[in-house]
């Protein structure tokens, strides 16, 4: 997805409902994508990654990004509607 793709996703996010918002709120990440980048940044603090492993980094590291930016336009835009967001986000426990 391009930078222009991006920025035009996070405009069109204005005119979502707030279920919509609500719902772009939760990370669009899989609990398994989530652990498996710790685990690639782990090793690659630990040893060079191998190009595959690099390539793989790099793309959850953009899909992280992606859904870091699209949760925060939606909490955005849900506050400037005037909604409450003080309810904890949902974060995943790496013992779930």
């Amino acid at each position: 997805m391009s930078m222009a793709d991006v920025a035009d996703e996070l405009a069109a996010m204005q005119v979502f409902s707030n279920a919509a918002l609500r719902a772009a709120v939760e990370p669009s990440m899989s609990r398994a994508e989530q652990r498996r980048l710790a685990l690639l940044n782990s090793a690659a603090g630990e040893r060079a990654l191998t190009a595959a492993e690099h390539k793989e980094q790099q793309a959850l590291i953009l899909a992280y990004d992606h859904s870091v930016l699209r949760r925060a336009k939606a909490m955005a835009i849900l506050a400037q509607r005037g909604h409450d967001l003080s309810e904890p986000l949902q974060v995943y426990d790496d013992d779930e």
